[in-house]
C-alpha cells in the first residue's frame, strides 16, 4: 500500500489521486554483466508533471498530510535502549541500516535478489514475498559476510587485481556516461530537426500569403467588406 517513495508507488503515493500525472520517473540501462534491463530513476528536472484536476479524488489538504506522515515513517529511528524490566524491543519498531550484502546477493534460480528475512538471514525475495521462485534456501547473513571479506581480503587486494579492477571500472563507467552523451547528442539532434521543419513550415506559411493569387483575393475581399459596410 506505501509503495517506493522514490519510484512513486503504492495506493498512498499514486499522484494521480492527487490530481498530477506524472511521466518520464524512470528509465531503462543494460546490465553487462547479466545481460538483464535494470530500473534507474531519473532527477526531478527530467520528470514531466502535468495537472489533471478533473481526476482528482482525494484533497490536496489530505494528501498532504498523508505525504508528511509518510517521510516521518521513512526517516530511521536508532532503537530504543530498553530500560529494565521492559520487554525486548521487536525488529519492526525500527528501521534498520543496510547492511553489507544488502542488493549484492542474488538467487541461483531465479536470478532476483536476496533480502534480509530475519534478524540475521537471507532469502529469494521472490520466495519469500511472492513466492513464485522454488528456491527456499535461508542463509545467515553473518556468515556469509565474514566469507566475503575473507575472499576479498585473500584474493581481490592485491596491487595486480586492484590495477585490474580499477581499470574495468573505469571502462565501463566511461561506457556508460559515453551512452548517456549519445542519448543527449540524439536527444538534441531532434529538436533541431523539429525546429527547422518548423522554420520551413512558417516560411511556406509566409510565401504562400506573399502569393499574387492569394493577395488578389484578399483585395478582393477587402473590397466586398468595404462595399457592404458602406
Amino acid at each position: 500500500m506505501r509503495g517506493h517513495a522514490q519510484v512513486g508507488t503504492g495506493l498512498l503515493r499514486n499522484e494521480l489521486y492527487a490530481g498530477r500525472l506524472v511521466w518520464n520517473r524512470r528509465r531503462w540501462l543494460k546490465n553487462p554483466a547479466t545481460g538483464r534491463r535494470v530500473a534507474r530513476q531519473n532527477g526531478e528536472q527530467a520528470r514531466i508533471v502535468e495537472n489533471v484536476p478533473e481526476l482528482r479524488i482525494i484533497e490536496p489538504e489530505l494528501w498532504d498530510r498523508v505525504q508528511a506522515r509518510l517521510a516521518a515513517a521513512a526517516r530511521p529511528q536508532a532503537p530504543r535502549q530498553p530500560a529494565i524490566g521492559d520487554a525486548p524491543d521487536h525488529l519492526w519498531h525500527y528501521r534498520r541500516a543496510p547492511t553489507l550484502l544488502s542488493g549484492k546477493v542474488v538467487c541461483a534460480a531465479c536470478g532476483g535478489p536476496f533480502v534480509t528475512t530475519g534478524k540475521d538471514y537471507m532469502a529469494c525475495k521472490a520466495m519469500a514475498k511472492q513466492g513464485t521462485c522454488a528456491n527456499q534456501v535461508r542463509v545467515r547473513r553473518s556468515r556469509l559476510e565474514a566469507q566475503v571479506l575473507e575472499a576479498l581480503g585473500r584474493d581481490l587486494m592485491t596491487p595486480e587485481d586492484t590495477a585490474v579492477f580499477v581499470a574495468e571500472f573505469t571502462a565501463e563507467w566511461n561506457r556508460l556516461q559515453g551512452g548517456i552523451a549519445a542519448e543527449v547528442e540524439s536527444k538534441r539532434r531532434e529538436l533541431e530537426a523539429i525546429g527547422r521543419k518548423l522554420e520551413g513550415l512558417i516560411e511556406a506559411i509566409a510565401d504562400g500569403l506573399r502569393a499574387p493569387g492569394l493577395q488578389a483575393l484578399r483585395r478582393g475581399n477587402q473590397g466586398e467588406k468595404a462595399r457592404r459596410s458602406g
